[in-house]
């Protein structure tokens, strides 16, 4: 069972916002970025900015691992709990990121602070710009359509929960075959009649294998991974061959997924069995990339309406990039004190109830 805080997860966390970051000062300040490198470097920030979407669903396979880890199995499920939870460690950044985008948004050109879109980004019911959707995510904050999707897979689960725990990890085939044919049926639904509901669930499939691939390390039996492994591998196949026959954006984003899901496991997997120091402890030189990941769901939520604005004001790129040096510090401030408060606040309650 695993019982250690798993530092290289952080750090992975904290890369892949970097990676989101590092896509949106790029399209923004591409061609100051441009005159100050070389050929060379120039393409190696293409290439870094490219692998945007893919820290995206990287995002969604961490959440369902991280989701696994911090529930407790043995216990029975507490919905109160659970929705407490998930509420306390998304909603205050959220409406700080919805509230800092309609707010710059009012005082920058061409910016559009839509009273429908805010009102459906309180519902989490925004989806990505580029495709179908009912409402885009508020006043320019891109980043916040998969906020959605999460908000959305933690509706799911509880409603899974006893299943997926109740039922063996040698019946992963069955689980990860099940939510994929869920998804491809989503998805063809969704080209008849896009409802957002249909594509939030069309992408709980790569949430859902972090999810699963946590029971599957935590079993004393190696034989339990391999049978999981072997599934996303069989679900990579399908997947292959339904996009050769199947147009489909969002099933290459599944496909994108799955193969990020097998190499995400076989890291772990080597990780845990092996018990390695730097997996769970990284060395001191590596230790910033934790405190990056600490506050990373701040940066995601925070950076793009800040970027609309150094943009509109014309800040120059160096100018930019001290800037967000003190906005990745300040975002890892502003996750652990709100953490830190809410903690205080659970002590203070079960403190008043074994005093009562």
């Amino acid at each position: 069972m695993m019982k250690k805080r798993i530092e290289t997860l952080d750090a992975l966390r904290g890369i892949a916002a970097m990676l989101v970051v590092f896509h949106h000062v790029f399209a923004f300040y591409s061609t100051e970025i441009q005159e100050a490198c070389s050929d060379w470097i120039f393409s190696l920030a293409v290439f870094l900015s490219e692998l945007n979407f893919l820290a995206v669903l990287f995002f969604f396979i961490l959440s369902g691992f991280s989701i696994a880890l911090s529930l407790n199995t043995k216990s029975t499920f507490d919905w109160k709990k659970y929705g407490a939870r998930r509420a306390k460690r998304i909603l205050p950044i959220y409406f700080l990121a919805l509230a800092l985008a309609g707010f710059i948004g009012l005082f920058v050109p061409g910016v559009e602070v839509d009273i429908v879109d805010l009102i459906g980004n309180v519902f989490f019911l925004q989806s990505p710009e580029s495709g179908s959707h009912w409402v885009a995510p508020f006043a320019g904050n891109g980043p916040l359509w998969s906020l959605s999707f999460e908000a959305w897979f933690y509706v799911i689960t509880p409603f899974l929960l006893r299943r997926l725990m109740s039922t063996r990890v040698n019946n992963a085939p069955l689980i990860l075959f099940g939510s994929l044919f869920v998804s491809v049926v989503c998805i063809g639904l969704n080209s008849v009649v896009f409802v957002p509901f249909l594509l939030f669930q069309s992408y709980y499939f790569v949430w859902l294998t972090g999810f699963l691939l946590h029971r599957a390390v935590n079993e004393e039996s190696n034989r339990n991974f391999k049978l999981f492994l072997f599934s996303l591998i069989a679900t990579m196949c399908s997947l292959l061959i339904m996009s050769h026959w199947l147009e489909s954006d969002t099933l290459n984003a599944l496909l994108q997924g799955n193969v990020l899901a097998i190499a995400f496991s076989m890291f772990v997997s080597f990780g845990i069995s092996r018990n390695v120091k730097w997996f769970f402890q990284l060395p001191r030189f590596l230790r910033s990339l934790k405190y990056i990941g600490e506050g990373s769901y701040a940066l995601y939520a925070l950076h793009m309406p800040l970027l609309i604005l150094a943009s509109h004001l014309h800040v120059p790129f160096v100018m930019m990039l001290f800037g967000w040096m003190g906005l990745v510090v300040g975002c890892y401030f502003l996750e652990t004190a709100i953490i830190a408060y809410f903690r205080e606040r659970s002590k203070s309650s079960a403190a008043r109830t074994i005093s009562d």
